[in-house]
């Protein structure tokens, strides 16, 4: 028995992932899983720092506070500035 098929060109289709011929990447290296990745990193990374801010000694806070509002207290206020001429 013969097949009747037509031998063509395989199709590429332009939105495709991965062609026919080609070997396709593990999913963790798609860009996609990649920014996922990152993006979770960078919220355990903030956890941590949360929460060893949140268990500071209560006098360094206090003592980082007072230097904050001096700093705030040493820039001019926009109502302070000379009117023009």
């Amino acid at each position: 028995m013969t097949s009747t098929r037509c031998h063509t060109p395989a199709v590429v289709r332009i939105y495709s992932i991965a062609t026919i011929d080609a070997p396709a990447k593990p999913m963790w290296h798609h860009k996609s899983v990649i920014a996922l990745f990152q993006i979770a990193l960078q919220l355990l990374t903030d956890l941590l720092g949360l929460t060893a801010l949140a268990f500071r000694q209560r006098r360094s806070t206090a003592a980082e506070i007072l230097v904050l509002r001096r700093q705030l207290a040493a820039l001019p206020r926009a109502g302070d500035q000379a009117a023009p001429n």
